[in-house]
């Protein structure tokens, strides 16, 4: 490959992308389109495998697919290394995801459901309270670096083996120097990305910090899912009040205490403050 910094490989540049920053502000568009999607997973995905991929790209309301990409949610991570990320997803119908793990501590809200699970300790005098058990896997336990890695402009799996790569040339991206790849799955077996049924894919990599800028999915020779940078910062200070996300009032709170005896169950306390 040839670019602007001279000869270098693409794995070479998508494999800096855990190393080559301390903290990242993502803010991010995800784009499908439903009339390409659903007819080719349910043409490669075994019924099994559904669960895991169909809710990331179809309309949760039947009839509702409209031909070309349309807008699914838009995003923001703040990743501060090693061990604290937080991720907002907004969705243009309303409603909002809010996901946190720093130093151990745990925390996920839901705004369509009301709920707030989180590991963090009360701040405040409640209302009402009550303590009962639940089933542990309504938070999210995977570490900062593990999600970070489920995260499509994020994740590292292009410089995996098994991908027959191609540079197409240089791309500028959010005022980034990049380029634009075309990727292929070939070798046996899913590929090692988000959408593992799907196994074609035109990218940009930031050619300073090995990340993402864009990734497009492709069927048909189509864009299918395209997940693009709207604005991204590398190693800006990122302070601790970002990662004490408080939901709204009204919300359901539910906190864990993990069961270190058996780490599919845990205690939760069930809270609720009334509005004043």
């Amino acid at each position: 490959m040839s670019g602007r910094n001279g000869d270098v490989s693409l794995k070479d540049v998508l494999s800096k992308s855990t190393s080559s920053f301390h903290t990242v502000i993502l803010e991010s568009t995800y784009r499908a389109d439903s009339q390409i999607t659903g007819p080719a997973f349910a043409r490669r995905v075994r019924v099994r495998e559904s669960a895991e991929a169909g809710t990331l790209i179809t309309s949760s309301r039947p009839g509702a697919q409209v031909s070309g990409l349309q807008l699914f949610s838009t995003s923001r991570i703040w990743w501060r290394k090693p061990a604290c990320l937080r991720h907002d997803v907004n969705y243009p119908g309303g409603g909002t995801a809010v996901s946190v793990v720093c130093n151990q501590e745990l925390s996920d809200y839901v705004s369509w459901l009301g709920q707030f699970h989180t590991t963090r300790r009360p701040v405040r005098t409640l209302d009402r309270m009550r303590s009962s058990l639940f089933p542990s896997d309504v938070i999210d336990r995977r570490t900062a670096s593990e999600r970070a890695g489920d995260m499509p402009l994020l994740s590292s799996s292009f410089a995996m083996s098994g991908w027959h790569l191609q540079a197409l040339g240089d791309r500028t991206h959010c005022g980034r120097n990049g380029v634009l790849f075309h990727a292929k799955w070939g070798s046996p077996g899913r590929a090692p990305t988000n959408w593992g049924w799907i196994d074609e894919y035109r990218a940009i990599v930031d050619l300073e910090r090995g990340i993402l800028l864009s990734c497009e999915c492709v069927i048909d020779d189509q864009p299918a899912i395209v997940v693009s940078a709207t604005s991204i910062e590398f190693d800006a200070k990122i302070p601790d009040s970002v990662f004490d996300f408080e939901p709204p009032r009204r919300t359901r709170t539910i906190r864990v205490r993990p069961n270190a005896q058996n780490p599919q169950k845990g205690e939760f306390t069930d809270e609720f403050r009334h509005a004043d």
